[in-house]
């Protein structure tokens, strides 16, 4: 279910990415103006739009509604496009798939949150971890399971999803440390919950993607932060335990030589010796 519910939410985007394309064709600007370019206004004005061909932008801005009212000059100005009869056939072909998409991927979540009820404690589990939200949570517990028993250590459950170093050597040479080929939909979204996480100046992972994408670069960088996101999740559905944040400074805290060390390495480079201060008895 939660497969199928990716798919239909690709296949939305698809669409969403097709009907702006429509609109940029005719240099309608309303994703300029608007924040959400299918919310209940500009659904609105793109319907007019596809209907009513006598519609002067003045006609289609007068449709906004919230807080896009007080942006109804701009939005007069984005909406002086060169329409014709091909642009106004394809946008309104365009509506009618996707707020059927809205509907079914909503009848999927239904769905899913009566078929997930036996797992509800391992989903808010995993939904307290940060950068994970409920979607997520429902995806990577129908991956991975909510019994970690069959993993014997975290390890094992990161190089089932592939989120762990390959491990090619012949003749004693070590080759491609290329990551191995794991579950592709749970290894996708903890790839998301990375590129959040690691965005967050509070957290632990914060501090992890800024030491390895100094040195390794970004990319590598991602796939060392959503197997440090896969250790605490096993972690935490093998204790029961909620997800505490240790904060950016974890890393200094479990090894404070290793930082030490670097401290000391950087003063080297710049020229400097770090003194250690004497403390008072």
């Amino acid at each position: 279910m939660t497969r199928r519910r990716l798919t239909l939410v690709r296949e939305r985007a698809s669409l969403c990415n097709r009907r702006h394309k429509a609109l940029e064709g005719a240099n309608l600007k309303l994703g300029a103006v608007a924040t959400d370019r299918l919310g209940v206004s500009s659904r609105r004005i793109l319907r007019e739009l596809a209907t009513r061909p006598e519609a002067t932008p003045a006609d289609l801005a007068g449709l906004a509604l919230g807080t896009l009212q007080k942006k109804r000059d701009d939005l007069t100005l984005a909406l002086e496009g060169r329409m014709n009869d091909h642009h106004r056939f394809m946008i309104g072909q365009l509506l009618d798939p996707i707020e059927e998409l809205d509907r079914r991927i909503a009848t999927f979540e239904t769905r899913i949150q009566e078929l997930s009820a036996p797992f509800a404690e391992a989903v808010a589990r995993v939904d307290t971890h940060v950068g994970i939200s409920e979607t997520a949570a429902h995806a990577l517990v129908s991956e991975i399971g909510a019994d970690m028993s069959r993993f014997p250590t975290a390890g094992h459950l990161a190089s089932w999803l592939g989120l762990c170093p390959g491990n090619n050597e012949s003749g004693g040479k070590r080759l491609s440390g290329r990551t191995r080929k794991g579950n592709v939909y749970a290894r996708a979204v903890l790839v998301q919950v990375a590129h959040v996480v690691c965005r967050m100046p509070t957290t632990q992972y914060w501090a992890l993607y800024r030491r390895i994408a100094a040195r390794r670069g970004k990319k590598r960088a991602l796939i060392a932060v959503a197997h440090a996101v896969v250790v605490t999740l096993w972690h935490l559905l093998t204790r029961g335990q909620d997800y505490q944040e240790p904060g950016p400074d974890a890393l200094v805290k479990r090894n404070p030589e290793r930082e030490l060390t670097l401290l000391r390495r950087r003063a080297a480079q710049l020229g400097h010796d770090l003194v250690p201060q004497l403390q008072a008895a």
